[in-house]
Parts: structure tokens; C-alpha cells; sequence
């Protein structure tokens, strides 16, 4: 009984080495048949005589790369998936034949490309990143890795506020719409998959998938759209851009509460303050395309220059305001009676014999005492003198244009920015809607 049972398990062993043996055979039999041309012919599509070929398409983005404005174009790392059907390959093997390498090529490929691309890189390392599989009834997938940059018409009027919309356009290169026909993998969840969607400056909000005709000479192509929807993101802006320049055009208007008579702190400050935000201006400018138009970050900083001018100027206008009040007072003074100008003459003429006769020893003696102060009583004078120019400069006893600058700069930089923002703010919803509608529901 024992000896049966050994035996048995031996033909079993040597009926499924047959069967295996068979199966390799049968592959590489397979293989080699479809380098005969008199079976397969790789440079005919599927269907060339009876209809047209509908290709499937899907994608497996693995990752974004950065969504450049200086160049308008933007990159994605992923795997590329292509369906069709080619009943000259169907063989009657169990399971699935891959073709891995080079011998992808010996079976007829589409010659799909991407129209907006700039450049693309096929994934070698450590091997090729790409495969074809068979199925027994001739159905045909391949899968190839790809890292690719694409160009992105962008609109900046409202950046660093703005949306970017970007686009991967796919369609055949040699043939049109009667030859061979794209479409979509479903619904926009299993045509594009994503695995990582993080970006530095920009979130992905919305994709979308499309599929239209396009006209090309006499033909029409068909063509499938990978539609991506980038938002900016708000934090990178507001430190690098609105904060600073926020803190510089209320740093300009200190002005309004320093002394008018104190003119080189105010002329100093005007100009620390100008010359700071045309600096930073210059910084933010050099980091995005120059375009003939303007954008959000321009008007923002427009405006903020503006009210720092402004308070140069309000400086200017309060000297003109004081040179004015002068003028009138020495034109009164010249139509003063000549009798006050006599008695003042007469005071003149006495003080001289006044302050004589009160030169005594005794005075003479504390003005020399005095002119020997310890070195404490010195510091004290240095002391209260400092508080005193402190208190000259920061003197509220300012012009009545002051008066008005420093409710009236505050207040209309403050209506500013809340229409500023608001209106940003209403626009982003806006654009989110049109592309809603333009792009359809997927």
C-alpha cells in the first residue's frame, strides 16, 4: 500500500512537470510566432479593414512636480495605462502572456503621445518600467512609467490670489478619429487616480476628464483631456508679501505724530519707508513672468506705495501749511501801531541798563560756583535734556493737517484692504463655478 501510494505521487509530480513544460512551450512558441509576419503583422492596427479601433485610457498619477509660472508649464510622475482589443493575439493558453523589455515591440503598439508636452522622460532604472499583457481572448494592456512636463497657459491676473487650471491633452499621432477612437476608463475616479497630491505652494482642487474632436487639416483627431485645477496657496503670500508690506505702510504714517519742527526724523522716515517697499516691490517681481498686465500682488503693492508717498507728501504740505501761518503773522505785525513799536524800543533801551545794575559780587560768585557741577548734576542737564527733545519731537501740538492724516490715512488703508480681500474672495468662487460648468460632470 505504501509503494502504491509513492508511485502515484511520482506520476503526479511528472504529469505536472508535462503540463508546465507544455505551457512554457506553448508561450515561447507564441512568442516567436509573432516575429513571423505571414502570422502577425505589427505594422497593421487591429481592425484595419472592418472598423474603428477604440483605445482605453487610464492613469495613476504618483506624485506632482512643481507648477512653474516663470516657464507656464507644470510636471506629474506617473503610469501611463492603454486598452484595446486585437483578436490576432488570442491564443488558447491559461493566464496571461507578459511581454516585458523589448518585446513590447513585437506587437502592434498606438502611437499615443501628448500634445502639450514640453519634454517627458521614460523610467529605465533598474529595468524598463513598462509591460504589455495578453489575455487568452487577444485583449491587450499596456503599461509604461512616465515623468513628464506639459505646458500651462496660466492667467495671473489675480496671483499670488489666483487658480491655475492646467491640461494634459492625449490623442494619436498618425491616426484620425476613423481610424482609431480614445476614451476615458469610466467616470473621472477610475480614469485618473492619485496618489500623492502635495505641492508646495498650490493644492489640487478639482480634475476633470474631457473628450473632444480636433480639427487638423482634413481630419479629426481624437483627443482626451486630463483637466487639473490648482489653487495657490495663501500662507507662502501673506508672510512674504502682504504682511511686510502692510507693517511698512503703517510704519509711514508714525510721521503724522512726530514733531512738525523735527524735519529730518520725518524726512528720514518718509524716505527709509519708500525706499523699503520699492525694494520689496522689486524682490516680488523678479520671482514671476512679466506680463503686460495687472495682477493682484501689483495693485496690493500700487496702492501701499501710494499711501507711503502720501505721507511724504502730507509732510510737505504741513511745511507749506506752517511757511503760510508765518507769513500771515508777519503781515499783521506790520500793521501794528507805531506806538506799541516806540514802547518797545524804550524796553529794548532799558533792559541793557537793568540787567548791569544787577551784576553784583554775589551773582558773579554762584556763576562761578555753578560753572564747577560735579559730574552727577552733568548727567541730570544731559538727562532732562534728551527728554525734553523726545518730547519736542513726539509733541501732539501738530497741524491741523496731521490731525486729519492720522484718522484719514489709517481709515482709507483699512476700507482698502476689506475691498481688496472681499473682492479676491468673491472672484475665487466665481472662477470655481465657470470651471465647474465648463468642464462639465464627469
Amino acid at each position: 500500500m505504501k509503494n502504491y501510494t509513492e508511485a502515484t505521487k511520482v506520476i503526479l509530480i511528472v504529469l505536472a512537470s508535462a503540463i508546465l513544460a507544455s505551457g512554457l512551450d506553448n508561450h515561447s512558441l507564441f512568442i516567436n510566432s509573432l516575429t513571423n509576419i505571414t502570422n502577425y503583422d505589427k505594422r497593421i492596427r487591429p481592425y484595419h479593414l472592418n472598423s474603428i479601433l477604440n483605445i482605453t485610457v487610464y492613469m495613476t498619477i504618483v506624485s506632482f512636480g512643481d507648477v512653474e509660472e516663470m516657464k507656464s508649464e507644470f510636471s506629474l510622475d506617473m503610469f501611463f495605462e492603454q486598452q484595446w482589443y486585437d483578436p490576432r493575439l488570442r491564443h488558447g493558453e491559461h493566464g496571461i502572456i507578459t511581454l516585458t523589455g523589448t518585446d513590447r515591440n513585437l506587437i502592434w503598439l498606438p502611437d499615443t503621445y501628448f500634445q502639450n508636452i514640453k519634454n517627458a522622460q521614460h523610467h529605465d532604472v533598474p529595468a524598463d518600467n513598462s509591460r504589455v499583457t495578453i489575455d487568452k481572448q487577444g485583449h491587450v494592456h499596456y503599461s509604461s512609467r512616465i515623468t513628464l512636463s506639459a505646458s500651462c497657459e496660466m492667467d495671473l491676473h489675480e496671483y499670488p490670489l489666483d487658480t491655475q487650471t492646467c491640461m494634459l491633452e492625449i490623442m494619436s499621432y498618425a491616426y484620425d478619429d476613423k481610424d482609431v477612437n480614445y476614451r476615458w476608463k469610466g467616470d473621472r475616479n477610475n480614469a485618473i487616480r492619485i496618489m500623492n497630491d502635495n505641492l508646495a505652494q498650490l493644492a489640487l482642487k478639482d480634475v476633470h476628464i474631457n473628450y473632444r474632436k480636433l480639427p487638423f487639416g482634413k481630419s479629426n483627431y481624437s483627443e482626451l483631456m486630463a483637466i487639473f485645477r490648482f489653487e495657490r496657496r495663501l500662507g507662502y503670500s501673506l508672510l512674504q508679501i502682504y504682511a511686510p508690506t502692510f507693517l511698512i505702510t503703517c510704519i509711514s504714517w508714525l510721521s503724522f505724530w512726530i514733531s512738525k519742527d523735527a524735519i529730518p526724523a520725518r524726512i528720514a522716515l518718509g524716505i527709509t519707508t519708500i525706499l523699503t517697499i520699492v525694494t520689496l516691490n522689486g524682490s516680488f517681481r523678479s520671482a514671476v513672468p512679466k506680463v503686460s498686465y495687472i495682477k493682484a500682488m501689483d495693485l496690493y503693492l500700487i496702492v501701499s506705495f501710494l499711501f507711503v508717498f502720501g505721507a511724504v507728501m502730507e509732510y510737505i504740505a504741513v511745511l507749506s501749511y506752517i511757511d503760510l501761518m508765518n507769513h500771515r503773522k508777519s503781515l499783521e505785525k506790520k500793521f501794528d501801531t507805531s506806538d506799541t513799536t516806540t514802547v518797545d524800543d524804550e524796553k529794548a533801551e532799558e533792559k541793557p541798563l537793568k540787567e548791569k545794575d544787577t551784576m553784583s559780587p554775589h551773582a558773579v560768585q554762584v556763576s562761578r560756583t555753578s560753572y564747577n557741577l560735579n559730574e552727577p548734576q552733568k548727567s541730570t542737564v544731559q538727562r532732562s535734556a534728551a527728554t525734553h527733545m523726545i518730547k519736542k519731537i513726539l509733541s501732539v501740538n501738530t497741524t491741523p493737517i496731521d490731525k486729519i492724516s492720522k484718522v484719514a490715512f489709517p481709515c482709507a488703508y483699512i476700507v482698502f484692504n476689506v475691498v481688496y480681500w472681499v473682492y479676491y474672495a468673491l472672484s475665487k468662487g466665481t472662477t470655481e463655478d465657470s470651471f465647474i460648468l465648463s468642464n462639465g460632470t464627469d
